[in-house]
């Protein structure tokens, strides 16, 4: 088993083992490697000891549940949250998240900021001249060069008016 960043997790951390030592857990999650298909799933685990009149350990009890599609529907509804459609760049929303960010962690430290906003110049007369396909094909362009030339530490949001 592996847990979501891709990393093997040792045999006395899977869920029926916990179990077994008679931890109680909920909703752990974690990437499942099925042995019999070969194929890897998102699994949303939790797990639960029995124990007989006495209080000793009778069985251990787990449930793994698929979650690989709400994962998936997770990105995406975070993709079209913060991420322009047509170029791929971080949107408004996520500079205006990131830019408080930055404020917020320049004036702890007592540094500057600097932000560099890009504009086309006559971008509208280009779209109203030579339509929305080739205005659309531009800012792909634009995009496409500047995650070429800009480091990928440094943030690209964009905006369309």
């Amino acid at each position: 088993m592996q847990n979501l960043a891709g990393e093997p997790q040792p045999p006395e951390t899977w869920p029926l083992a916990r179990a077994y030592r008679g931890e109680v857990f909920v909703q752990h999650e974690l990437k499942v490697h099925r042995r019999d298909t070969g194929q890897s799933f998102i699994g949303s685990y939790s797990g639960a000891a029995v124990r007989d009149a006495d209080g000793r350990l009778r069985l251990g009890i787990i449930t793994i549940r698929d979650i690989t599609e709400q994962k998936r529907a997770e990105d995406q509804i975070r993709q079209l949250a913060f991420y322009d459609p047509l170029t791929g760049l971080a949107n408004r929303r996520l500079l205006e998240e990131r830019l408080a960010v930055a404020l917020a962690q320049a004036k702890r430290q007592g540094s500057r900021l600097a932000v560099l906003v890009l504009d086309l110049d006559h971008f509208k007369e280009i779209n109203d001249a030579l339509g929305h396909a080739v205005g659309d094909a531009l800012l792909v362009e634009v995009a496409r060069r500047m995650r070429s030339t800009v480091r990928l530490r440094h943030r690209r949001p964009s905006w369309r008016r």
